[in-house]
């Protein structure tokens, strides 16, 4: 049986109270809000105050850096998954039969520090044994799980079991708990305003559960993995401290819940309930960045009790996060302009150079030079198109942040209505459109490569990187998007571009999913030289240890 604590509970926070006083005109939910995040940095700071901290060479953590800035410059993937993603790897190479669940929490964390996805000397070594016991929970799930499902089930099971683990060691080593403060708050503000007037469109259940996915979306944006962990907590809220008995439950129904944990993060009504909150989200991150703010002179209680003081600090967070935005846009253009350039170039030497030679006796430089160049030089102009929001933008995150903090707001969000669909005509003549359009938005292109003499081979690789190219920069381009509240005006061109662009920007992203998992370079780093090299670096740091030891004696 499977439990679902979340929908159960009694709201954290209300939204049905307004004060008239000055001091109390706040709302209670921003009230709860605010002292949930001061007790949880409050109690951060207690735990780790007198704890002795890890520490490593700095020299040495120097090399694995570099190390890591390279592996994730070939393999495109958000800043803010590459510690969970790097935790993922970590594990996956370390959890080898009979080691000890204590080791490779040593090694781990060690690993972890070297990269730079932990700082060094702040990382309590209290975090060792917490590691360990959480491995050892997993490890003692996926035994047990194994004797319920076939040989067959048991490596997509295990892959899933891994990712949950990668998940929650990463809460262990950076707490979560002020992320799922915002996200309670932002869930109680709207549950019950969003309408459901038609029967069996979505049941009441499904419909929170959607809205808190929905959220964590728009707060944390994980990916598949890190939704995964975040619904199984909703599951089994007890999981953190489960007994034999829980764990022996959970393994005799990981399958089960595996698929129902899928079919919520795919539910057809999911994008449709996220597009809806997204502004609400923009508010929630604004305010979290005021809190947040190492600058900010005034505490979070003054801030929002004075409606003047806190508009100065929208205004002031919006600027620093536009700026952040035009930053964090230039460095994405740069990876993901490395990665295809480096790709590019890897194919261009062992198939591409190879192939004219030996089919057509020489090699057409023209071409293999627009093919190594075109793709970033077009990611390039993608991004330098985009603009970053404005003061328009800025007075209506005001406008929004103020009605969230003082008002009492029980109206509507939105009314999700039953999709009747179009008739089959309708609907056999669009995808006829659709298809035109695919076959002339290649066919154009194809003529264009034909008139540069490009063979078969050269005109396959313009393509494909053409696709993967124009997802990229879609991609790049919601760095900007996520922060914009005030909607795009369209017009005709941008209205023929989305037709003839949509086709290629579709097939970019099939090809972007499906190499991501077929990555032969970042196979090669994985399984090929990182276990060396990782082990290299590790003998080295043994020796530094040893040698400063040594040292300390004759001392």
């Amino acid at each position: 049986m499977l439990y679902f604590a979340f929908l159960n509970q009694n709201p954290l926070i209300t939204v049905n109270e307004l004060h008239v006083t000055i001091n109390n005109m706040v709302n209670r939910q921003i009230q709860k809000l605010v002292k949930r995040v001061k007790e949880v940095e409050q109690k951060k700071t207690e735990v780790d105050k007198g704890v002795p901290k890890i520490r490593l060479s700095k020299m040495i953590g120097k090399m694995a850096f570099l190390y890591e800035k390279f592996r994730n410059a070939i393999d495109y993937r958000d800043d803010h998954l590459l510690r969970k993603n790097a935790i993922y790897r970590i594990l996956k190479r370390r959890l080898v039969h009979k080691i000890k669940a204590a080791d490779v929490s040593r090694l781990l964390i060690n690993e972890l520090i070297r990269a730079r996805y932990l700082e060094d000397n702040k990382v309590p070594e209290t975090k060792i044994s917490q590691v360990s016991d959480v491995i050892n929970k997993y490890i003692i799930l996926h035994n047990l799980a194994i004797k319920y499902y076939e040989p067959k089930e048991v490596p997509e099971l295990y892959e899933f079991i891994l990712g949950l683990l990668a998940s929650e060691v990463e809460t262990v080593l950076v707490s979560s708990k002020i992320d799922n403060a915002y996200i309670e708050a932002f869930y109680h503000t709207v549950e019950d305003r969003i309408l459901v007037k038609e029967d069996k469109i979505i049941s009441k259940r499904e419909l929170d559960l959607q809205t808190y996915v929905a959220i964590v979306k728009a707060i944390s944006k994980p990916d598949d993995v890190l939704l995964s962990y975040k619904l199984f907590k909703l599951y089994y809220p007890n999981w953190p401290t489960a007994s034999r008995e829980l764990i022996n439950e959970i393994a005799r129904n990981l399958k089960k819940l595996k698929n129902n944990i899928d079919i919520q993060i795919n539910h057809p009504l999911g994008n449709h309930i996220s597009k809806n909150l997204k502004s609400l989200a923009v508010y929630y991150k604004i305010l979290r960045d005021i809190f947040e703010s190492e600058d900010r002179e005034k505490s979070m209680e003054d801030i929002i009790q004075n409606p003047d003081i806190l508009e100065d600090h929208i205004k002031s967070a919006c600027n620093s996060l536009y700026k952040k935005v035009k930053n964090k846009l230039n460095k994405n253009v740069f990876r993901s302009i490395v990665y295809i350039f480096f790709t590019k170039m890897i194919l261009a030497i062992i198939i591409e150079f190879p192939f004219d030679v030996y089919i057509y006796g020489h090699v057409n430089y023209i071409t293999l030079a627009i093919n190594i160049l075109f793709p970033p030089l077009l990611l390039f102009l993608i991004t330098m198109s985009v603009r970053t929001p404005g003061p328009k933008n800025t007075e209506k995150i005001i406008n929004g942040i103020k009605k969230i903090v003082y008002e009492k707001d029980t109206d509507p969000i939105f009314e999700i209505k039953r999709s009747y669909g179009r008739s089959k005509v309708l609907n056999n003549l669009f995808k006829f459109i659709y298809s035109v359009t695919f076959i002339l938005s290649y066919g154009i292109i194809i003529k264009i490569l034909y008139e540069f003499d490009f063979n078969i081979l050269n005109g396959f690789l313009f393509l494909l990187f053409l696709s993967i190219v124009s997802f990229f920069g879609i991609r790049v381009r919601t760095i900007a998007h996520d922060w914009r509240v005030i909607p795009y005006k369209e017009n005709m061109l941008t209205f023929l571009l989305d037709i003839f662009s949509y086709p290629i920007i579709r097939v970019g992203k099939w090809i972007s999913n499906k190499f991501s998992k077929l990555n032969v370079f970042v196979f090669i780093l994985d399984f090929i030289i990182e276990a060396p090299f990782k082990s290299f670096i590790e003998i080295i740091e043994d020796w530094f240890t040893f040698v400063k030891e040594k040292k300390e004696e004759i001392y």
